[in-house]
């Protein structure tokens, strides 16, 4: 009897000692608490337990929710990330396949947005307005000024066209664009990423030209200087 009694305690204690290693786990912060989930193999806790993924679980939620209130049929939006959720989320078993399908759902999701005359960004500084406005033609020459620039070695780079252009504000007089852009790089006719504010301009080739992906280099590179 007292035998069985001392296993019974050894294994409460054993277990309890477990428990609080798990709770005392880091855990990071995602769009949901991820102090009552118990069941360790659950989609959720590798999300809390990654901080990469925490992050894209939090864009991610914006995303869903900016782009709410921008449609005039939230509810299909709805239906659509709960099936996403069900269907594609939750049947990872890896950190690698949520990470991959995090990003591909960012992508549809940015896409999404993209496609109205403004957009709010998420940043780990704040929100960033940025908005559709400005003049094609006085970009192209701008940004072709820059190209035509001496840096030394001759970048044989000249934009042709660019589509819409879009504009934000870092305080009241630094103003940045950015476009994507048909241009002919040493005789070839590529696509790429261009954005200039008062400080200077960048570029990067765009292979699957986007407006989101565009508005993440912008953010990353011509925002504010």
């Amino acid at each position: 009897m007292h035998l069985k009694l001392i296993v019974l305690l050894l294994l409460l204690t054993s277990q309890s000692h477990a428990s609080e290693l798990y709770k005392n786990k880091t855990t990071y912060n995602p769009s949901f608490s991820c102090e009552d989930i118990t069941n360790k193999q659950s989609i959720e806790r590798m999300i809390c337990n990654d901080k990469e993924l925490s992050n894209q679980d939090r864009l991610l939620s914006v995303l869903y929710h900016t782009s709410q209130e921008k449609l005039k049929n939230p509810q299909q939006l709805t239906h659509d990330q709960r099936d996403w959720i069900k269907r594609v989320r939750n049947t990872c078993n890896s950190i690698e396949c949520l990470k991959k399908v995090y990003a591909d759902r960012e992508l549809y999701l940015g896409e999404l947005l993209s496609s109205y005359d403004s957009f709010v960004l998420m940043h780990k500084y704040g929100r960033r307005q940025y908005e559709k406005k400005g003049d094609i033609n006085s970009f192209i020459k701008k940004v072709n000024s820059w190209f035509n620039l001496d840096y030394n070695q001759k970048l044989e780079t000249h934009v042709l066209h660019c589509s819409n252009i879009w504009k934000n504000y870092a305080g009241s007089r630094n103003v940045g664009y950015a476009a994507i852009c048909s241009s002919k790089v040493k005789n070839h006719i590529k696509s790429l990423y261009v954005c200039y504010n008062q400080v200077g301009f960048s570029f990067i080739a765009a292979s699957t030209p986007n407006e989101y992906q565009l508005l993440k280099f912008f953010d990353g590179h011509c925002y504010g200087g």
